[in-house]
């Protein structure tokens, strides 16, 4: 800036307002933002893209995070909203999750699944890794069989 402007010493305020009174300085909000000040820093961030994923296929097994603040069991289990006990209590029953269907490629980014979890997932079949065959609970054979995998 300062190549582009001229400094001004010992200024008195009837020459500051008449110049700078209604004079705005952009703003903007940072929190939640990160700032890249280096090539370290860029690396950094696309390390840390590189750990998400967005984009599914069906019979995915989901085991990442689609953002920061979207966990894997943010997107297995977004349509309960419960309590964190009861939210626990569903995870204990159903460890995993698969995709069972998904969003059109070209319709994804309008769905209320994107807005939710950042994924193309719109269906998903919870089903526990240790459920027997004959388990009311789905084990991840009756999940491909409900999936048509």
């Amino acid at each position: 800036m300062k190549n582009n402007y001229d400094k001004i010493n010992n200024i008195n305020n009837e020459l500051f307002n008449k110049y700078f009174k209604n004079t705005s300085f952009p703003k903007a909000n940072l929190k939640n933002k990160t700032i890249i000040n280096s090539e370290e820093d860029l690396f950094k961030i696309k390390d840390n893209l590189s750990k998400y994923k967005n984009i599914y296929k069906v019979g995915d097994i989901v085991t990442q995070s689609s953002s920061e603040n979207i966990s894997a069991d943010d997107i297995c289990y977004k349509d309960y909203d419960m309590s964190k006990n009861d939210i626990n209590e569903l995870k204990n029953k159903y460890t995993n999750c698969m995709v069972c269907s998904i969003n059109s490629p070209e319709n994804y980014k309008n769905t209320n699944s994107w807005k939710k979890t950042k994924t193309n997932i719109k269906d998903i079949c919870l089903y526990n890794v240790d459920a027997t065959d004959n388990s009311p609970i789905a084990n991840l054979g009756r999940c491909k069989d409900i999936c048509k995998v």
